[in-house]
């Protein structure tokens, strides 16, 4: 019966210490944090993703407004009139086309080139700033 009762002293001594209480205490305050914790986690990368999707949502339905502006105007008469007038020759009752061929001269200038670019390499240099200045 001694033995009995130096158990119940040893446990019932052990469970009523400051310490085993304390343990007890961040035991149960570890196995409330820690699904707070996964569950804040969670809810931080779902509200990322939330994000994301909400710019890759107005990215398209800006790119959408787009298409649609453009499609509009494929369809539209200005379109269909502005196509043929380039590429089939259409005129509208009334008008007069002229049509203005390139010369020698326009494809010298098209080509980055001058029409006096032969008379300034006869001239000297002296030459060309007295023209500069006094317009002869």
């Amino acid at each position: 019966m001694l033995r009995k009762n130096n158990k119940r002293k040893f446990f019932t001594g052990l469970f009523l210490t400051p310490y085993f209480f304390t343990l007890v205490c961040l035991i149960v305050i570890a196995m409330i944090i820690l699904p707070v914790y996964r569950n804040a986690r969670q809810r931080f990368a779902v509200n990322g993703e939330i994000v994301d999707l909400q710019k890759q949502i107005a990215s398209l339905q800006s790119s959408n407004d787009d298409l649609a502006k453009l499609e509009t105007y494929l369809q539209s008469d200005q379109f269909a009139e502005k196509e043929a007038r380039l590429n089939l020759g259409l005129k509208m009752p009334g008008e007069h086309v002229a049509v203005i061929e390139n010369s020698g001269l326009n494809s010298q200038l098209d080509n980055g080139g001058s029409a006096n670019d032969n008379t300034d390499k006869k001239n000297s240099n002296i030459r060309k700033w007295w023209n500069y200045f006094f317009g002869q």
